[in-house]
């Protein structure tokens, strides 16, 4: 085979249910270049390498695999690639081994796209998102996001969208080495780092048309991440992921917000639910300064909403140290509720810088 425009990794374990239909929706692409696909299992123990042997033997000159000898995790087994010199396209294209393309056209529609706007770095677009009995679940990213173009500093705000759902320059052809150590600050979960490097090297355009489909497996006896950890544990991964971005790229970007929104979140699961021992075991990833600050912003959002049961187990679940550093803080904004109540009129959020209408 020559050398590939692009590579198409498809990434499985435990997905002989699914995996079918990934593979035929790849080898359905009509392309003016080649193409190759490599697929990489790690340990699947239920047939799933069964059916990647039956496509190798199909299209044996354009299907390569990888199987892990135990299972290892997805990011070892994708650093494991890059050592084995298995990406070799000039673009690489994204697939899980539970997801699906859709249309002949895919990879010939985002290929040339990148090809004439060489100032992007991906092309991504949009998927439906469907469950397991087929319910449509909506779509992904979120809508105002499409047809626009993606930046770093819309990741560092919040946003997001799949890099599984694109077309992108192979950085990792030269690079990939370079990359993994912060690849294997998880054992599980390669997207966010993906999609931080991706950014990193330039901008993203997200297509305003439905080239795939994504399908959600959160519940029990599935083996995808989702399903296999509890959220507390996924929101542990961010935090960890999220350092260890900022640490592997040099005080290049400042990452303090993500991880400010993710322990929040996991602050915000046990709050509701006033459970003490709950906010306890979060304190080894939510440090006294971090406790303080999310504290004060949840006791001043409880107290809008008229939960002083919450407000005062946030108090009493806070050390006196971290008491006396929030009285002001929350004090000073539940004065400011008070007067815009009083004088009906907006609420000017200083630390925004934007005129919120509550």
């Amino acid at each position: 085979m020559n050398t590939p425009k692009v590579t198409v990794f498809l990434s499985t374990y435990n997905q002989v249910k699914y995996v079918r239909k990934a593979l035929d929706s790849i080898f359905m692409q009509e392309t003016t270049f080649p193409y190759e696909v490599v697929v990489a299992d790690d340990y699947s123990t239920d047939g799933t390498r069964d059916i990647i042997l039956e496509y190798q033997k199909r299209f044996p000159k354009m299907l390569t695999t990888y199987f892990t000898p135990e299972n290892i995790g997805n990011c070892q087994k994708t650093v494991n690639c890059f050592k084995k010199g298995l990406f070799r396209g000039e673009y690489v294209s994204l697939l899980e081994g539970d997801d699906y393309w859709l249309e002949k056209d895919r990879l010939q529609v985002l290929v040339d796209f990148l090809d004439n706007n060489p100032r992007y770095e991906f092309v991504s677009y949009k998927e439906h998102v469907i469950d397991l009995n087929g319910n449509d679940l909506g779509s992904t990213p979120d809508q105002s996001l499409w047809g626009k173009e993606f930046t770093i500093q819309d990741f560092l705000d919040g946003k997001s969208y799949s890099d599984y759902a694109g077309v992108f320059h192979n950085f990792y052809k030269e690079e990939g080495l370079k990359y993994a150590p912060i690849i294997l600050a998880s054992r599980n979960v390669w997207d966010f780092q993906n999609m931080f490097m991706i950014d990193d090297h330039g901008p993203v355009y997200i297509m305003d048309r439905y080239f795939g489909v994504y399908l959600s497996r959160n519940q029990q006896g599935e083996y995808n991440y989702n399903s296999l950890f509890k959220e507390e544990t996924r929101r542990r991964d961010k935090i960890a992921l999220t350092k260890a971005t900022q640490e592997f790229y040099g005080g290049k970007y400042d990452l303090t917000p993500g991880i400010r929104r993710e322990q929040l979140k996991m602050l915000m699961h046990y709050v509701e639910r006033c459970d003490l021992e709950g906010v306890n075991s979060t304190r080894d990833v939510i440090d006294s300064a971090a406790m303080t600050e999310l504290a004060g912003k949840l006791m001043v959002w409880e107290l809008r909403r008229g939960n002083k049961d919450r407000v005062r187990f946030m108090y009493e679940m806070l050390t006196s140290e971290e008491r006396r550093g929030l009285n002001g803080r929350v004090m000073s904004s539940y004065l400011a509720w008070i007067k815009k109540k009083i004088r009906k009129e907006p609420y000017f959020d200083n630390r925004r810088g934007t005129i919120v209408k509550r």
